[in-house]
């Protein structure tokens, strides 16, 4: 958030079984040794394998650090993933 910027309260209504997953770009604009980027699609992929919330976080995060693997973390991170039973 950013003092002096307009923002828009916006309201979801998740369905059962719905998730949502925010995070900023330092997830998936992560880099590796080569400076390639981890990327958007890598997270849709663990979207789309159905998992519970916690599940899905743990497998995000995982991936990001056997991606980025010695490469130095060039921003923060923040990772929230969250459902509806």
């Amino acid at each position: 958030m950013a003092e002096g910027l307009a923002y828009q309260d916006v309201k979801v209504t998740l369905g059962p079984d719905e998730l949502m997953v925010l995070y900023t770009d330092g997830v998936n604009e992560s880099m590796d040794v080569r400076g390639d980027f981890f990327g958007i699609d890598r997270i849709r992929k663990h979207v789309m394998r159905g998992q519970t919330p916690g599940e899905l976080g743990m497998a995000i995060i995982e991936d990001v650090r056997q991606f980025v693997g010695r490469a130095p973390q060039n921003d923060d991170m923040c990772l929230v993933c969250f459902g509806r039973q």
